[in-house]
């Protein structure tokens, strides 16, 4: 009973760091007139990426609030 009870314990505190180091991202896509991607943007963290059609890395920065 006593190992369970360890083991729970073990498990929410694992739970909580989880939860409190979430990463919000949102993976916006950009098209030219033909309909094909252009460009993505990652917004990740408070920072933003540009990257062209083929996942290479254009430009970054951070995002002022």
């Amino acid at each position: 009973m006593k190992r369970t009870a360890i083991i729970l314990c073990l498990l929410i505190a694992g739970c909580g760091t989880v939860t409190g180091s979430r990463q919000e991202r949102k993976t916006i896509d950009i098209y030219d007139t033909q309909g094909k991607i252009k460009e993505h943007v990652v917004i990740e963290n408070g920072y933003i990426t540009i990257y062209d059609k083929d996942w290479k890395t254009k430009e970054h920065g951070r995002i002022a609030y």
